[in-house]
């Protein structure tokens, strides 16, 4: 049996309240297309409705978004649900540490962000988090709401993982 993830992030009600509101914005568009563009003329109806629907699957990939962290025998998941999910191979890992603070500014914004210099954060606010360091250079920065606790859980489920802590 798999053991449960190490912690999950649900989007916070800011960021549902915005993907409802691209959700309703798309479907009133797609609605006003319908109604207002000839059904003559079918290439014009798709591509001025495509857009719309583009944005409905946005907002909803919104509504869903979390941030998961898991470890099994294959490795860390990290994942941006639903949209980003990586693997790191147990040997693959140079290092897992606490940061004391992730901000957004650092990262140009919350959600699933790739900075500057092979560092990505997995982040919905500011706070404490983990750094993994993958043995390709790329550094991962994860917001979690007790680094030590999950630092700990994370040295318990895999010994050989090179857990630093402060």
């Amino acid at each position: 049996m798999a053991e449960p993830a190490l912690d999950v992030r649900s989007a916070p009600g800011w960021l549902r309240a915005v993907a409802w509101g691209v959700v309703a914005l798309s479907l009133g568009a797609v609605g006003l297309v319908v109604a207002l563009v000839p059904w003559d003329n079918p290439g014009l109806l798709i591509s001025s409705t495509v857009p719309s629907l583009v944005g409905v699957a946005l907002g909803v990939a919104l509504l869903r978004a979390e941030i998961r962290l898991a470890w099994s025998d294959e490795g860390l998941e990290m994942a941006f649900r639903p949209l980003w999910r990586a693997h790191l191979a147990p040997e693959a890992i140079i290092e897992v540490g606490e940061v004391e603070r992730i901000r957004p500014t650092s990262y140009g914004g919350v959600g699933l962000r790739r900075a500057p210099g092979q560092r990505m954060g997995l982040l919905f606010d500011a706070g404490p988090g983990i750094r993994v360091v993958a043995s390709d250079g790329m550094a991962y920065e994860v917001r979690v709401d007790e680094p030590q606790s999950l630092l700990a859980e994370l040295a318990r489920r895999a010994p050989g993982l090179p857990v630093t802590r402060p």
